[in-house]
């Protein structure tokens, strides 16, 4: 069986109720803010880092054979396109 993986999608989530702040002179917006930037800096980060994406995909890609080897498929092989 031949599959193709979608496309990575990259997605971080800074969760204000788990942050703790030990001190700051912020107020309340600053300090939304500042977690905004946050999250939009690591996003970048990740998306640019292509050691983690590729983890990312051997990680897809061993999900998606320990599931279907036990449902009967004899071969799993990832491919970036189908062949016509």
């Amino acid at each position: 069986m031949a599959l193709v993986l979608p496309p990575l999608l990259t997605r971080v989530e800074l969760l204000p109720g788990e942050t703790e702040v030990i001190g700051s002179n912020l107020d309340s917006a600053e300090t939304a803010r500042l977690l905004e930037l946050a999250k939009v800096a690591f996003e970048r980060e990740v998306q640019a880092d292509r050691g983690l994406q590729g983890k990312a995909r051997t990680a897809a890609e061993q999900a998606l054979t320990a599931l279907l080897l036990p449902l009967g498929v004899t071969r799993v092989t990832f491919v970036e396109r189908l062949p016509r």
